[in-house]
């Protein structure tokens, strides 16, 4: 707990108190601080003798205070006592205080003259002399690591960090380090120990053709390598080799696929690189088979083929083996298996006839559009009598994600100010014909008397209202409107 201190502060118990009793009531709290949690201060109960002098003393802890009414634990340095109404009780330096106080020392006050800071950390860079050095994030967590393991994964350490190297130069013990005089090496360039390391030229890698280890006969199994051979014709010859391979030596490519059998690929080395030989070969449980590979320099296309003349760039060689213009013969492709089944949108991945058939489709769905008639809303009408023989009745249809309107609308009656045709809603479209958003169309527009043009604006709302909005330069009265709808289409989809 950290002790409170205060100077010159001095009263005297109200009333007498018993060596157990834990409350204090004093005249006057006058100055003295008041506890917190976890602090407290010492004071002094005072005691005298005949003769006025000092000669009893109690030191007592104050944890709380509550105006002067003190709590406190007794007999802090020295016995608890009874004590009379009136007794002094002041706050003094105590054995007890000073002795809890560190000595002063030359380390300690290295530390003190430090200036702290974010990411730092103390050091002593002699005796009884520090400074600070920097202290990052990783550095506190691996200081704070719980033990070896989470340290090494701090550090990203796997396995191998727990591995001891041997010096054993047989142990092949899994995960095992070795050092590098002590690694369990390849006796030859063919040894297939497991375990071992591999050495320069190992089954012929990274070695030339004449170092290269010797195939005696090609009818023996042996592990997949690089490997040196000699021709049918070469003092030595490599027995079961593929005929024709003369006097010369042999490159060999082996890959062995079981433990039966395994496949080659031969080179001659000699001879003009066009007449270069190659092989290839299989062993079958020490049966051996060859096919010689053919290349451009010993094999003639023009000598099994008629030379073709150059034709150009628009045309394409048939397999009646003619030229043909390309461009002529797709205007004459006959378009088998045309389907305007679906009208869906062409794709980038649709074949040319797929997407033929989609245009299709839409263009029939276009011209076979189903209209249904609108159901207009007063003064909004059609006029049957006077518009049928030259313009559609007001109705509305859908192609794919497109609705299309069309007919003429006649706006009946006599209209003597704007408030009795301003946005009026003409007629309301069923829901799947109505858009995402709100559509606006600018529309042709006349009256019968006054005889006047001009235009109008049509709404098409999400809700499905068609919303007319007169042009705001119409003279009053006028007896009669009209405008088409046929200019409004729109899709769905936007």
């Amino acid at each position: 707990m950290k002790q409170l201190f205060v100077n010159n502060f001095a009263t005297a118990l109200v009333g007498a108190v018993a060596a157990g009793d834990s409350i204090l009531n004093v005249a006057s709290a006058a100055g003295m601080p008041t506890p917190g949690a976890g602090q407290h201060l010492l004071l002094t109960l005072i005691g005298v003798d005949a003769n006025g002098n000092e000669a009893f003393w109690e030191v007592v802890k104050v944890t709380s205070r509550s105006g002067t009414t003190l709590t406190v634990a007794r007999g802090q340095e020295g016995a608890a006592r009874n004590w009379p109404d009136g007794t002094l009780v002041e706050a003094r330096l105590t054995a007890g205080s000073m002795d809890g106080k560190q000595d002063a020392a030359i380390n300690l006050s290295a530390l003190a003259e430090l200036i702290g800071a974010a990411n730092k950390a103390p050091y002593f860079t002699a005796d009884g002399a520090m400074s600070v050095y920097d202290l990052t994030v990783f550095g506190r967590a691996f200081a704070a690591a719980a033990d070896q393991a989470a340290g090494r994964t701090l550090l990203g350490l796997s396995t191998a960090a727990t591995r001891a190297a041997t010096t054993s130069a047989t142990d092949t013990t899994s995960e095992r380090l070795w050092r590098t005089n002590d690694l369990v090496k390849q006796t030859s360039q063919t040894d297939t120990t497991s375990g071992s390391v591999m050495l320069n030229g190992a089954h012929g890698l990274g070695s030339v053709l004449s170092s290269e280890p010797v195939i005696a006969d090609f009818a023996t199994i042996r592990p997949s390598g690089f490997y040196r051979g000699l021709g049918a014709a070469a003092a030595g010859a490599t027995a079961n080799g593929p005929a024709g391979s003369g006097n010369s030596q042999l490159g060999v490519l082996c890959v062995r696929i079981l433990s039966t059998t395994c496949y080659y690929y031969v080179f001659e080395n000699g001879g003009s690189p066009a007449a270069r030989k190659f092989w290839l070969g299989q062993n079958n449980s020490g049966t051996v088979t060859w096919q010689q590979v053919y290349h451009d320099g010993n094999f003639s296309p023009a000598t099994k083929e008629n030379a073709i003349a150059a034709g150009t760039t628009a045309q394409f060689w048939r397999g009646d083996k003619t030229w043909q213009d390309l461009a002529e013969a797709v205007r004459a492709a006959v378009l088998t298996g045309l389907s305007t089944v679906s009208a869906a949108a062409v794709l980038a991945t649709d074949t040319v006839l797929a997407a033929i058939g989609k245009l299709q489709a839409q263009i029939n769905g276009l011209s076979a559009a189903s209209y249904t008639n609108l159901t207009l809303v007063s003064p909004f009408t059609w006029d049957s009598a006077g518009d049928a023989a030259d313009y559609s009745r007001p109705s509305y249809a859908k192609v794919g994600d497109v609705v299309r309107l069309r007919g003429k609308v006649t706006v009946s009656g006599t209209h003597t100010d704007i408030g009795s045709t301003l946005s009026k809603v003409i007629a309301t479209l069923p829901v799947g014909f109505r858009p995402a958003k709100r559509k606006a169309f600018s529309i042709f527009w006349d009256t019968g008397t006054p005889l006047y043009f001009n235009h109008c604006l049509i709404f098409v709302n999400p809700d499905g209202n068609i919303v007319f909005v007169i042009a705001p330069d119409q003279p009053y009265p006028f007896t009669e409107g009209h405008f088409p709808l046929d200019q409004i289409w729109f899709d769905l989809a936007s």
